[in-house]
């Protein structure tokens, strides 16, 4: 053991990031119950009762708001994106970012044993981020919001989203996009609470707990994993 390693406290998520997550994870939650319902309800109307048909009822009310509190809230996220710190940024268009990419690659394939050192995403959990819950959370809002009020064609809400029909005018297709969006975000929740837990165990970082207090810890002297480069100040973040 290095004894001149400084294990010290870093505020990397504020408070607006600990809200949207915590928010977003139960939304999620909430539109996952009651998608699988809706796709596959297992109370069905009788000739007896017609009770069944208005649980569908409401567990569709409860999804739409749902989906309103999901949209909403990834647009605040969106514009933290920019007003936030720099653990809250899109680093995308950074060298580092891509250069960095495939060491983490190689080590979530277990190819490496020792991966670049980073107190927000890494490029490999951003690059996850950015796929499922951002452009993955916009087309399946989207297609929500087209399903919810084609059954009103001429109102002006729908004309908000009928511009979709131009990928197609069969609005099946709609709600295979949003079903198949839908379970890839389910997929990815699973594999994003798994790596949180194993980085957290592997690097004891207090990822986890970060979620919660906004800190983590570093080991060692330097915050980032940065690229040498000749310039300054390019640090992935």
């Amino acid at each position: 053991m290095n004894h001149h390693q400084e294990v010290k406290p870093i505020y990397v998520w504020q408070i607006p990031v600990r809200i949207f997550h915590f928010i977003n994870a139960m939304a999620i939650l909430v539109l996952m119950i009651t998608g699988i319902y809706i796709g596959n309800p297992f109370i069905a109307p009788s000739a007896f009762s017609a009770t069944p048909a208005f649980v569908m009822g409401y567990v569709r009310e409860v999804h739409f708001i749902a989906g309103y509190i999901f949209a909403a809230n990834l647009l605040l996220r969106l514009y933290w994106a920019f007003a936030g710190n720099k653990y809250s940024r899109i680093n995308i268009f950074k060298r580092s970012f891509w250069i960095n990419k495939v060491k983490m690659l190689r080590y979530y394939l277990f190819m490496d044993k020792k991966h670049p050192h980073y107190l927000g995403h890494n490029p490999m959990a951003e690059t996850g981020y950015l796929s499922f819950i951002g452009l993955g959370g916009i087309l399946i809002s989207l297609t929500g919001f087209y399903m919810l009020f084609e059954v009103r064609p001429s109102s002006t809400a729908f004309a908000m989203f009928s511009w979709l029909n131009v990928f197609t005018d069969n609005s099946i297709w709609m709600h295979y996009v949003h079903h198949w969006l839908a379970w890839a975000i389910i997929v990815f929740v699973v594999i994003h609470v798994y790596m949180a837990i194993r980085m957290d165990a592997l690097d004891k970082d207090a990822t986890v707990s970060s979620i919660i207090t906004g800190y983590k810890v570093t080991h060692d002297e330097e915050e980032e994993a940065p690229v040498k480069r000749n310039t300054k100040g390019d640090k992935a973040s």
